[in-house]
């Protein structure tokens, strides 16, 4: 079995590799006045309960939005707020002639959770990742107040499948930014995304006053990594019986070569890697 060749292709399912730590050292900011300093969880996938200890030995022990204002890191620009989310139900009434439309509104529910800070400045720009495809994006100013970015749906009159779509967060950014002219004329063409708020979000806190914090993950990128292995491979393989199979494999030490590609995705949060290769013996 002299020269024989293994090529291997690695689909490495199990070598997810979590490049962040559970936790990681912060502070965090009680709605009583009270600090404490201690180590947070990072990754965290619910919005309404994050994992805090004081020390890394110590038993973690649940912090809600109903008792945390904020929470930040000290090695990250990560930084976590809580805000009440009221969530409403749209209501259309006709008149009796049936011609006149009337929309009204009314609170559905009203839930706590915990929103990450992607801009702050005069207008702060918050994020609600509730783990779907649907990615939640809110304004909160001093003129605004606390408003979703959203897009409505709408069915239209007489109609039981076809619907019409109206893009609120338009008309919000429009009262919300009509003090910035270079940025007044760019609102209708925003799309509801990461990168097109994230963008305008800046552009209006410099054009009216400054940034006071930008999140890390707006300058997360895609990671790509070739990485090349090279060295000595011992084998040890004992026969059974009278078979001669593998019997030169016996004590051996034969040179090996490999090379592998990592990729690290900004959509899984840089927090986890693929990698993907080959190996030859």
């Amino acid at each position: 079995m002299n020269n024989k060749i293994a090529l291997i292709l690695l689909f490495l399912v199990n070598s997810f590799l979590f490049a962040q730590d559970k936790y990681e050292p912060g502070t965090v900011h009680y709605k009583n006045g009270n600090t404490k300093k201690g180590f947070i969880e990072y990754y965290n996938k619910s919005k309404t309960v994050v994992l805090f200890k004081r020390n890394l030995n110590d038993t973690p022990i649940k912090l809600t939005p109903n008792t945390v204002t904020s929470y930040t890191f000290e090695n990250l620009n990560k930084k976590i707020i809580s805000e009440n989310i009221e969530t409403y139900q749209y209501k259309e009434t006709y008149s009796t002639n049936n011609t006149e439309k009337k929309i009204t509104t009314e609170i559905a529910n009203s839930t706590s959770y915990f929103l990450e800070v992607l801009v702050e400045g005069k207008a702060n720009l918050l994020f609600l990742d509730t783990n779907t495809n649907k990615k939640r994006y809110f304004l909160k100013s001093d003129k605004s107040g606390l408003k979703e970015l959203d897009i409505i749906t709408r069915r239209e009159k007489n109609s039981q499948t076809k619907n019409y779509y109206i893009k609120r967060y338009i008309g919000i950014l429009s009262l919300e930014f009509n003090d910035c002219e270079t940025l007044k004329s760019k609102i209708e063409k925003l799309r509801l995304t990461q990168s097109d708020l994230s963008k305008a979000f800046i552009q209006y806190n410099n054009c009216t006053g400054e940034i006071t914090f930008e999140s890390e993950r707006l300058n997360r990128k895609n990671l790509h990594k070739i990485i090349i292995e090279a060295g000595l491979y011992s084998s040890k393989i004992k026969t059974r019986g009278t078979s001669l199979r593998g019997s030169d494999f016996d004590n051996s030490i034969n040179p090996g070569f490999g090379i592998h590609y990592l990729y690290t995705p900004t959509a899984l949060s840089s927090a986890v890697s693929l990698s993907i290769g080959a190996s030859y013996n």
